[in-house]
Order: C-alpha cells, then structure tokens, then sequence
C-alpha cells in the first residue's frame, strides 16, 4: 500500500499503482491518521527518516515494525535503499544508470539552448513568496545539479530549500527564466497573492516577465514526483520550455 495525499499527488501515479495492484490510501499532508493505518494492518511501514521525528516513529512502530531509511526524497539517496531492502539492488543501479543518460542529454540540450542564464524557481503560497536554494537537498538538486540549470548570481549559495523573501528583492535576482509554483495545499488560497505579484511594478519589470518566460509549475510534479518515472517526465517539461 501507499500513502498519499489528493493535493499533491501527480497525475501519473494512480494508473501506475493500479496496473501493479498498489492499494492507494489516502491522508492528509503532513498528518498521520494511526487509527486508518492500524485498521489496514501493515506487516510492514517504510518511511523517509530525513526530518522524521522520534514521536511519530514511536507511533507507527506500535501498529507495525517500521523501517524509518536514512534518506530524503532524492532519487540517488533513496533508490538504492529500498533495493536493498527488496534485493531489487541489480534493477536498480539500471534505472540509475539510464536516468544519469537521459539527464546527461537534457542538460546538454540546456546548455546548449540558453547557455549561462539564470533560472529561479519562485513558490507562490497564501501569505509569502519562497525561492528555492540552488544549494538545497531534494527537488533542489534535481533543477540545478542534475539539469545543470544556473542560478541568479545573489542566491548562488543558498542552502535552503525554500527561502521566504520580499517582492523587492526579485529585482535583484531578476532571473532570464522562471519557473513559477502556485503551491497545493488542502485549504489553501493563494489567489491573492499571485494577483498582488502579477501587478507589482517589480514583477512586470523582470527579464523573464518582459520576454515571456514564466512556466508554471505544478506542487505535484516536484515534490512528489520524483521518482525514475516522474522525475524523467519533469525533466521533459523543464527542457521543452527552455528549449523549444
């Protein structure tokens, strides 16, 4: 079985859990319902130990014996350790070995296509503006190592994942390209702030707004997604808008 959550679950996945009999369990973000998980009694529970708290360990060991893997959602990090787990190790290191070649070919196409321009990845959320740090673990790693993308020169070295900032400081980074997140989230409205960012001066005035390269960017595809399928399926997107 797997856990999701409706909000963020990518298109993808529901056909694929079907064809291969994966019982889809739904929650809530962010939340876990023991009582649901209790009553679909696993033999089993395997969670990403990255940023896990000890509470919520405890927790799910009392309805099944629960491997917490030291891992984030990196595909790199985490593959090879449910292999092991599965003794999938052989199939694994392929699924590796031909995703590294089509990254290889994308950042090619990319580096090839806009050269040295600056791409930012902007989220968009009810009451705030994040950007995402090129230096960051997860979907970080994915845009600016993997594909190889550069980010504007002032957040260079960030670390964070996702780094509330105020709308003035867009000018500073003024990116050639933008990919623009309006973040999913249950009971989440985000309306007005992409409204008061759309009409901001600041907004209007970036190279990436003026020569129409803003891509939005879905919640789903990014942090959920992430895996061999979903993760070739975005790099598709982020290369066919980069380069058409």
């Amino acid at each position: 079985m797997v856990v999701f959550v409706p909000e963020i679950e990518p298109d993808y996945r529901a056909p694929y859990f079907e064809e291969h009999g994966v019982q889809m369990v739904q929650s809530e973000q962010y939340q876990f319902n023991y009582e649901q998980l209790l009553g679909l009694a696993p033999d089993l529970i395997i969670m990403r130990g990255a940023g896990m708290e000890q509470a919520v360990y405890d927790e799910l060991s009392k309805i099944a014996p629960t491997l917490a893997m030291d891992t984030n959602y990196e595909m790199n990090l985490a593959m090879p350790k449910l292999a092991a787990i599965f003794n999938k190790t052989e199939e694994a290191n392929q699924l590796l070995v031909e995703f590294d070649e089509k990254a290889k070919l994308a950042r090619e196409k990319i580096a090839n296509g806009i050269g040295d321009k600056t791409v930012l990845v902007l989220r968009v959320e009810s009451d705030r503006y994040r950007f995402m740090g090129p230096k960051a673990a997860n979907s970080s790693v994915f845009f600016y190592d993997t594909l190889g993308l550069n980010s504007p020169e002032v957040i260079k070295d960030s670390d964070v994942w996702f780094n509330p900032f105020s709308l003035e400081f867009l000018s500073e980074m003024n990116p050639d390209y933008i990919f623009l997140e309006d973040r999913s989230l249950k009971g989440y409205d985000t309306k007005q702030s992409m409204e008061n960012l759309k009409e901001s001066i600041v907004w209007t005035n970036l190279d990436a707004v003026k020569n129409d390269r803003v891509y939005p960017l879905k919640t789903s595809d990014f942090t959920s997604g992430v895996g061999p399928i979903g993760s070739v399926k975005l790099m598709d997107y982020v290369v066919e808008k980069l380069v058409p």
